[in-house]
């Protein structure tokens, strides 16, 4: 049964390779802001573009595999949530042929086109536009049982609007993650309680002009009071792009695929 398993797995990906990406047309066109791939760079390449639909509505997503998928394996996954900008640094960090070699993993980005990942109730950072939590969960809940994905093992991270929803998404679905990394984000510290029993490192420029740093501060002491482990870093100096240092920490990335979901409580 297992054998069987793993060579429909290995179907799946050699298909999912072959297809994620159609050919280039004579006359290249511009996608919609929001549709085009959040990755930028040369780690695009390993990223293949697909769609989760359900009740009607859409989410396209790009996908990364492990470069070698083993039998009898499975993997972490990693969801990557870009900014309101559109990029997704963390997905380009995992996309590197040193990290794929260092840490073999499933890396998700979804696109969001005009709308938000999250909303707390007392944020109105992100707003404008429909909130793409739902479909976010449903894609990672699809691919959980479509590829040999380790479900013990699922982080959520993202900048800016995708540090926001990085805590909205521990907020929504505290049962799915292992960990989160939000960056340069911030959430209602009244949800503290629901979501202290995942990990998360949170990271903010001191000079953030765009997202106050006292955001990713409060939440994180509201995180401790609740039992949470949680931690912070603050970069001294730094504005609003402190996902170049934070992706950039050696640290994080240690830190983040040591993490197991914690079942029950």
């Amino acid at each position: 049964m297992l054998a069987h398993r793993t060579i429909g797995w290995v179907m799946l990906l050699a298909m999912f390779a072959a297809t994620g990406s159609a050919e280039a047309p004579r006359r290249p066109r511009r996608e919609p802001a929001g549709e085009r791939s959040p990755v930028a760079g040369p780690a695009a390449a390993h990223y293949r573009k697909q769609a989760f639909t359900t009740d009607g509505q859409s989410l396209t997503y790009y996908l990364m595999t492990p470069a070698d998928v083993k039998a009898a394996t499975k993997y972490p996954l990693v969801v990557c949530l870009h900014g309101r900008g559109g990029n997704t640094q963390a997905a380009a960090v995992l996309g590197r042929d040193d990290m794929r070699r260092a840490y073999p993993c499933f890396a998700l980005a979804p696109a969001s086109a005009g709308g938000r990942w999250a909303m707390s109730k007392s944020s109105k950072r992100g707003d404008g536009g429909a909130v793409k939590m739902p479909l976010v969960v449903g894609t990672i809940e699809k691919l959980v049982k479509e590829l040999p994905i380790d479900a013990d093992r699922i982080y959520v991270t993202g900048q800016s609007m995708g540090g926001f929803g990085s805590f909205g998404a521990v907020a929504a679905r505290p049962d799915l993650f292992a960990a989160a990394a939000p960056i340069c984000g911030g959430w209602d510290t009244a949800d503290a309680g629901k979501m202290a029993r995942v990990p998360v490192w949170a990271f903010h420029g001191e000079k953030d002009g765009v997202v106050p740093a006292r955001l990713s501060r409060e939440m994180v002491e509201a995180l401790k009071a609740a039992g949470g482990s949680a931690r912070h870093t603050e970069y001294p100096g730094v504005n609003h792009n402190s996902w170049t240092r934070a992706y950039g920490e050696a640290e994080l990335w240690e830190w983040m695929f040591k993490q197991r979901r914690q079942r029950g409580g």
